[in-house]
């Protein structure tokens, strides 16, 4: 049952990135609602169903809109597989701690994608560019995991 509702969630939030935020920027970026959810699925159920739908949603996003098929897959792979090892680190579920791993994957992911673009097609936004976006970019995904944390919280009632 778990599964169903994380892919109809995926799709939904997938479905609003890439159409209704795609075109309205804030400061020239917007949330990467895949990157939340993949660390509050992961963060929050400790398992590793947001490691699979983060990648393919990530790998679905470069085979449609990106410029090199696999940089978006692989870098919510990495961050899915280090929110499972952070989990079994940080036992509760701290808003301020899935705050500052937010945070940090953001830069992650702004930086990397930057980086592996650069490697696999030779061009790409610049590092300085992309990561010019980064501080508008870390306030979104925050706000965004205020709004989603909730509904995945054990105390609101929910089991992976």
């Amino acid at each position: 049952m778990r599964y169903i509702r994380h892919f109809f969630i995926y799709l939904f939030c997938f479905m609003v990135q890439h159409t209704l935020l795609g075109s309205a920027d804030i400061a020239g970026t917007s949330p990467d609602l895949i990157l939340v959810l993949t660390l509050v699925i992961t963060f929050c159920s400790g398992t590793f169903d947001g490691i699979i739908y983060g990648t393919v949603c990530g790998l679905a996003a470069d085979i449609l809109w990106g410029t090199a098929v696999g940089v978006y897959g692989s870098l919510y792979f990495i961050i899915g597989v280090t929110m499972v090892i952070l989990r079994r680190v940080f036992a509760d579920d701290s808003r301020l701690i899935l705050i500052a791993i937010t945070g940090v994957s953001t830069i992650v992911c702004y930086a990397g994608a930057s980086m592996l673009t650069n490697i696999i097609t030779g061009m790409g936004p610049g590092m300085i560019l992309a990561m010019s976006h980064v501080p508008v970019a870390i306030i979104l995904n925050c706000i965004a995991i205020m709004w989603i944390a909730p509904f995945f919280d054990r105390k609101s009632g929910y089991a992976a």
